[in-house]
């Protein structure tokens, strides 16, 4: 893990040229696939049906909202994405921001650094990739911030909320999610998901943009199947018939390991 930590400083560097120490092929080998399986990944990110609209996608994810006051009360409306289409987005960029995951956008960014060295377009893309990521993680605070209406009470910012809707909401049942987190609305989770999950889906997309264009300037090498393998499921779904057997199921205990035979 701290190999490609190291790399990263040093590629982050411009203009360093042939002077910089060179990099290990064994190295380069593992960040070279480290692109080519980013790109798959991202490639689903970027064919995700909200991205569609782009335009309003970044209304989404900048946290749209009008403040509206009668005399009966005050409300905060918020243009937000359908929670059943976002759950798949978020699905698709969550092993983006997994440090243990072997595409954590670090390590994505380690690689695109080891092979733009002394290439000061890539470089400064980089860079402006990597506040991109820092906002979409919480190390840049968003400034969305849920408390209680009195005063001292603790503020939770919107990457743990977000984090309360992907564990706590979506894929498990027994969270380990702070109990203050579980204690605000589902609507206060999502809102914040929108802008933490939301940010990671456009900077992925930006990324995988940046890895194109290193790609396309020769700096690095990307796989076919990398950059043209089907990334969604069309529907309807079709495949192609090699052979069937219809009958009774006592009777198919061989199906799957060979082709059928008479009877």
């Amino acid at each position: 893990m701290t190999l490609y930590r190291v790399h990263m400083d040093e590629a982050a560097t411009p203009g360093t040229g042939s002077t910089a120490r060179p990099i290990p092929e064994h190295i380069l080998d593992g960040y070279r696939k480290t692109l080519n399986a980013f790109v798959v990944r991202a490639r689903r990110v970027e064919a995700h049906s909200l991205l569609a609209d782009v335009e309003q996608f970044v209304v989404w994810v900048h946290g749209s909202a009008r403040l509206e006051i009668t005399p009966e009360k005050g409300e905060m409306l918020f243009d937000v994405p359908p929670e059943e289409a976002f759950e798949s987005l978020a699905a698709r960029v969550r092993p983006l921001l997994l440090e243990q995951d072997g595409l954590h956008h670090a390590r994505v960014l380690a690689a695109i650094g080891a092979f733009s060295r002394g290439d000061d377009e890539v470089t400064r893309a980089r860079e402006v990739l990597q506040r991109a990521w820092d906002r979409a993680t919480g190390a840049e605070a968003l400034g969305f911030l849920v408390g209680e209406a009195r005063d001292g009470a603790e503020l939770i910012a919107d990457v743990t909320l977000a984090h309360g809707w992907l564990y706590g909401d979506l894929v498990h049942a027994k969270p380990n999610v702070p109990e203050a987190v579980m204690q605000t609305s589902l609507n206060q989770r999502y809102i914040a998901s929108v802008l933490i999950y939301g940010q990671a889906a456009m900077a992925a997309v930006g990324t995988l943009n940046v890895v194109r264009r290193a790609a396309k300037k020769g700096l690095v090498e990307l796989s076919d199947a990398a950059v043209n393998s089907p990334v969604t499921v069309p529907t309807p779904l079709t495949m192609p018939l090699v052979a069937a057997r219809i009958g009774p199921r006592d009777q198919l205990s061989g199906y799957g390991s060979g082709p059928p035979t008479a009877p």
